[in-house]
């Protein structure tokens, strides 16, 4: 930004021409995601900015189509990253090391994983959208270091919501909790640290009548 020669970084563009993503997550390297022309193969590589050389953390195949997914991320001490992934399977979350190898899976396929929606590093954990069918959404706890089952978050103040989802604040202890549901309007509330602080008033006007549902 304060100017000079341009430095381009290298990666076989001829096997990969298609760059996907660009991250560079505090205390980690820079990383870019490429793929092949007929995307079923994804590489991840890591940059070195001073040369512009890359290296090999992890490739992903499928034989049909590889699906970008943006909840790939870096843990907060740079030892490693947590990589989304539906290789073989329904989507899941494995965890690597700094150098590209393999740790074990930290969301299992079995969970139904929908998205990430924090990292809360402090208590170790990465809380996730979760579902088994297209009627249902969960927020679900999982431990990062795989010691644990996971769990469902207890955002069910009174009548509990059959789709559930959440913004977070950066350090995860304050959230805005969405539960909806066909027969009602959407409820935000505010929770922090498992306490039901505040629920924001609804205003939008009730539907004429409900869609059946079979």
């Amino acid at each position: 930004v304060a100017g000079g020669a341009t430095r381009w970084i290298e990666w076989d563009r001829a096997a990969f021409p298609y760059l996907a993503r660009v991250h560079w997550f505090e205390g980690a390297p820079l990383t870019i995601q490429v793929q092949s022309r007929d995307q079923r193969t994804l590489r991840l590589l890591a940059v070195d900015e001073k040369s512009g050389r890359t290296r090999l953390l992890l490739e992903d195949q499928d034989p049909a189509w590889i699906n970008l997914s943006d909840d790939y991320r870096w843990l907060p001490d740079g030892s490693g990253f947590l990589w989304p992934t539906e290789s073989g399977s329904d989507w899941r979350i494995d965890r690597y090391t700094r150098d590209g190898r393999l740790q074990g899976t930290v969301v299992p396929a079995r969970l139904g994983l929908r998205r990430v929606r924090a990292l809360d590093w402090k208590n170790r954990r990465l809380v996730v959208t979760a579902g088994q069918g297209p009627l249902e959404q969960r927020l679900v706890e999982v431990p990062v270091d795989g010691v644990g089952a996971p769990r469902e978050l207890p955002f069910s103040e009174g009548d509990p919501a059959p789709w559930t989802d959440a913004t977070f604040a950066r350090g995860a202890d304050l959230a805005a909790v969405t539960r909806s549901s066909i027969d009602r309007p959407d409820r935000v509330e505010l929770w922090s640290n498992g306490l039901l602080l505040a629920e924001l008033p609804s205003i939008a006007e009730p539907p004429p009548r409900q869609p059946p549902v079979e």
